[in-house]
């Protein structure tokens, strides 16, 4: 067995278009990032970010995340909108699981998410509901310790 530094960063995905708005609207706060399937129906996804900036390979992974559970999970590259959660709003009235959002970034990217691990028991920094899908992604030479 190797020691590595790393960090975990935990990257949360809603289940259905409830999950959806409660992850979005209760569970994420303004600064956390916010990604969706561009004009496809799909879960939404969110990255905690404690205030910190996010290395590129977390907008990489949580753009897969949100292109997987998309309907576009098929297609060779899916279009994924990404924005801060304070730019995501609901509109009064709205169903479950709509928003609007005006200033966006996008990427283009693969549905793959082969390289993205889903703990089996460890607790996310960040307790979720249990309902919703909790991935980590691990970027060697930070803060915490794991055994590889």
């Amino acid at each position: 067995r190797q020691r590595q530094m790393c960090k975990e960063t935990d990257i949360y995905v809603g289940k259905n278009n409830f999950q959806n708005d409660e992850l979005t609207f209760k569970f994420a706060t303004g600064n956390d990032w916010w990604f969706h399937a561009k004009g496809i129906p799909g879960s939404h996804v969110v990255v905690k970010t404690e205030g910190k900036e996010l290395p590129d390979r977390t907008f990489e992974e949580a753009g897969r995340l949100a292109a997987y559970y998309s309907k576009g999970r098929e297609q060779e590259k899916v279009e994924i909108d990404y924005v801060q959660k304070k730019q995501v709003k609901k509109p009064a009235g709205a169903k479950p699981g709509f928003v609007v959002y005006y200033t966006n970034y996008s990427l283009m990217i693969d549905s793959d998410i082969s390289g993205i691990e889903k703990p089996a028991t460890d607790q996310p920094m960040h307790p979720a509901p249990n309902f919703m899908h909790i991935y980590t992604v691990y970027f060697p030479f930070y803060t915490f310790m794991c055994i590889f």
